[in-house]
């Protein structure tokens, strides 16, 4: 954690795309892997919702895109798929490929390897185990045979088209602990008499190794390096899904500027640091040319009836737009941009809702409808918990209210925490093994525990949601520095840089947050420690500084005038800035205990969500004024604390 030490718009390829160039797409995803094959089981099909989601807003046509799943996902399958969508291809078309499934390191057949292994992605129908004579790995799709396939499409778009290539799968590792779900093996496919070569392999697949002038440049984007395990993560639906689909969802579902592939990475980068610490994301490609030649809607407030049944209908609209149940929205005719009537959605699936409606719009059928979006209801967020507790345990009965509790989703896939007895004691740990909780059992203290444990899953509740809250603006351009500091004088010693450093305890540090921009914004800066714990650093009202005396106009900058000292736990903190074009109040953060709900109505969005960690019940039919994407926009730091 850190404390207190003392006082002191829409997207335009701007290359040579042919005006009449087409974008295409093949989605291929495995999860049901057969059984006699020997892989595990993954979550790869959730991934699809996320994908499509994220690449029609940047412009993909329903009828460009190709859905290739489980069983049909065969090598003969992928390979077949890849020469179809090559046949379609012209000169100054964008291509966008996306595997999510297991990945396997295989012995390399041409000598072109260092450590002698190919990195390699695993079709529906590769066994996991090598058998020499009967099978040796020639169902995998190995970087060699992709990078061929890769090249023949990009010749075919040529040197003004584009290739984009995701692979959310993973090659090595040294086995999974815990309960978390991984994409890939320690099983390499080769014979047992094989030694491991001790020099340096590649970190990614080496596909854009080819530099001619007449291809498509293409981008390649990879979950975890060749040594690494790949996790799963969870959205905000509690579904397991790769941690790189829905990092790279979520970032392009937010693109509202002209992000190059280098700044793509940046954000999937952050983005993943705060859902797979765990792993390092990579990527190959060009810099600096601009995402898939893509053209991002400015407006996302209509979206398409798909059934009328009385005053109930159903929308291609929900949680993945932020859209959750008590959320209001009116029907609009777009012959004429007049209200027909106004609804509450009664339920809301990651890509749709139902809306009840004050009254019928079926007289209106000869017209083309819309749903537009009010007000947003703040999203439930559950943390996914698993608990060991046997019911003989004397912890049982504390066990069945952890369970019970407003933020707590039981399940044994991919949860975020671990309820267990170890030597007669009670533990909560997350699932990276850090310890939340520990006590021994005292019957006369059970209240207690319950108590304890409740505000443990609040805070811990509130620390994921903000960890996993991304938001970027066009208008709003602010960033955020980490400075280290000598602890006495506050001089200045040392940049951080934003991502992968490591800090030791007792490091002292400022914070320089500058506004880029020309329009001024109100900021806030909260600390999430590794177990979740939340900190708001600014404002700091212990010292009378109210959230209205945060604010920087375009050109100006702050450095914090007291000095934070780096302290215990070790791990991941994260430090995130949160620019608004209003004040915004975040006192809840730091006094947990607050449940009043004074001019809720006219919250933004982060605001209601944020005190919607804490009691569920205290919301209930709560409403959110309807915000624009350009109001509120966040940069992240994140750095390892260590001894």
């Amino acid at each position: 954690m850190v404390y207190l030490k003392h006082i002191l718009l829409t997207i335009f390829f701007i290359g040579s795309l042919q005006l009449n160039a087409e974008k295409y797409a093949l989605i291929i995803a495995i999860g049901d892997y057969p059984a006699e094959g020997g892989w595990p089981s993954i979550s790869s099909v959730n991934d699809v919702d996320h994908i499509l989601a994220a690449i029609k807003h940047i412009g993909f046509k329903e009828n460009n895109i190709q859905i290739l799943l489980n069983e049909n996902a065969t090598k003969k399958g992928i390979i077949s798929s890849l020469k179809t969508l090559e046949s379609k291809l012209k000169k100054g078309d964008v291509v966008f490929i996306h595997f999510s499934g297991h990945g396997q390191q295989v012995l390399d057949n041409n000598g072109d390897e260092l450590d002698q292994l190919d990195e390699a992605i695993v079709p529906f129908d590769s066994p996991l185990l090598y058998q020499e004579g009967i099978y040796e790995g020639d169902l995998l799709i190995r970087d060699d045979e992709l990078g061929t396939l890769t090249k023949r499409i990009r010749k075919k778009c040529s040197e003004s088209g584009q290739l984009l290539l995701v692979l959310d799968s993973c090659h090595s590792g040294t086995g999974v602990r815990g309960f978390i779900k991984a994409r890939g093996t320690d099983k390499i496919m080769a014979p047992s008499t094989f030694s491991h070569s001790a020099k340096a392999g590649e970190k990614t697949m080496g596909l854009n190794q080819d530099d001619e002038k007449s291809l498509a440049p293409m981008a390649s984007f990879f979950g975890a390096s060749a040594k690494e395990l790949n996790y799963e993560t969870l959205d905000q639906d509690s579904r397991p899904v790769g941690s790189l689909s829905y990092a790279f969802s979520s970032v392009l579902l937010n693109m509202n500027q002209k992000y190059s592939y280098q700044e793509l990475f940046e954000r999937i980068q952050l983005k993943m640091k705060s859902i797979a610490p765990r792993q390092k994301p990579q990527w190959e490609g060009p810099s600096d040319t601009f995402v898939l030649g893509g053209q991002a809607s400015q407006v996302d407030y209509l979206f398409s009836i798909t059934k009328i049944s009385g005053t109930n209908i159903k929308a291609d609209v929900g949680t993945i737009n932020g859209l959750y149940e008590g959320s209001t929205v009116q029907v609009v005719s777009l012959s004429d941009y007049s209200i027909k009537c106004k609804g509450v959605v009664t339920k809301s699936s990651i890509t749709h809702c139902e809306i009840e409606l004050d009254e019928s719009i079926s007289k209106f059928k000869d017209e083309l409808l819309k749903v537009e979006i009010l007000t947003k209801s703040p999203p439930s967020r559950k943390v996914v918990l698993n608990s060991l507790i046997s019911s003989s345990s004397p912890w049982k009965n504390i066990a069945n209210n952890v369970l019970s509790h407003y933020s707590i989703k039981s399940s044994d896939i991919n949860p975020e925490l671990i309820l267990k007895e170890i030597n007669g004691e009670l533990v909560l740990e997350n699932s990276r093994e850090q310890l939340l909780y520990k006590n021994s059992y005292v019957n006369s203290f059970e209240a207690k525990y319950i108590d304890d444990l409740s505000n443990i899953l609040d805070a811990y509740n509130q620390g994921a949601f903000i960890r996993d809250f991304d938001q970027n603006s066009a208008k709003i351009d602010f960033s955020l520095e980490c400075l280290i500091v000598d602890c006495d004088s506050g001089k200045t010693t040392k940049y951080v840089p934003g991502i992968n450093s490591n800090l030791t305890l007792g490091t002292c540090v400022k914070f320089k947050i500058t506004n880029n921009g020309s329009v001024g914004a109100y900021y806030s800066l909260v600390d999430v420690q590794p177990d979740n714990r939340v900190n708001l650093i600014i404002p700091f009202e212990n010292y009378r500084y109210t959230a209205e005396e945060y604010y920087l106009e375009g050109g100006q900058s702050y450095t914090t005038d007291f000095i934070i000292e780096i302290a215990e736990p070790l791990g991941e903190e994260l430090i995130k800035l949160i620019c608004s074009k209003s004040p915004m109040d975040l006192s809840i953060i730091a006094d947990k205990t607050d449940t009043n709900m004074r001019g809720f109505g006219e919250i933004n969005f982060f605001e209601a969500s944020i005190k919607s960690t804490l009691k569920e019940q205290a919301f209930r039919g709560a409403k959110v004024k309807r915000v624009k994407k350009d109001e509120i926009s966040t940069e992240s730091i994140f750095f390892s604390i260590i001894k």
